[in-house]
């Protein structure tokens, strides 16, 4: 079994390979690799639950490098009608991920869905204000808020 930050002993796939998993809890940090492919899983963790899909980042940085792998994490996503962006570990933002996140979510708008941010940081929050994007992101406190605003 693997380790990784979600519920315990719920079904999920490898966001990789899509070898079907069963994950259990772990610290932050603890994650194991996929069995298949051997990647990690800590990098996002998706949970689809009625047609939601949480999208959990376990890096404490959203920069550069970390980019092309959110992008076709993003991309195997696209077309679920709610988005929930958990950035709960998430310490620090470059500008190209903040605006990855807006083409992000006009692509989401595009198909009809709707995009959620949740746990943000007061540090990221006050970026999101500097850059005026609270204006455009719908950000909640927890997961659960982000829920049950769609």
């Amino acid at each position: 079994m693997a380790r990784a930050r979600v519920p315990e002993d719920t079904p999920h796939q490898c966001p990789s390979c899509g070898h079907d998993l069963v994950l259990e809890c772990s610290a932050p940090f603890g994650d194991d690799p996929c069995p298949r492919c051997q990647k990690p899983l800590s990098f996002v963790v998706g949970q689809s639950f009625q047609r939601v899909v949480i999208l959990r980042f376990g890096q404490p940085r959203l920069h550069e490098l970390e980019i092309a792998e959110l992008d076709r994490q993003v991309d195997e996503v696209r077309g679920v009608p709610r988005i929930v962006l958990d950035f709960g570990n998430v310490l620090s933002i470059s500008s190209t991920a903040l605006g990855r996140l807006i083409t992000w979510q006009k692509a989401v708008i595009s198909t009809g869905g709707k995009l959620r941010l949740c746990r943000v940081r007061p540090k990221i929050y006050e970026v999101l204000i500097s850059t005026r994007l609270d204006k455009v992101f719908q950000v909640y406190p927890d997961e659960q808020s982000a829920l049950d605003s769609f």
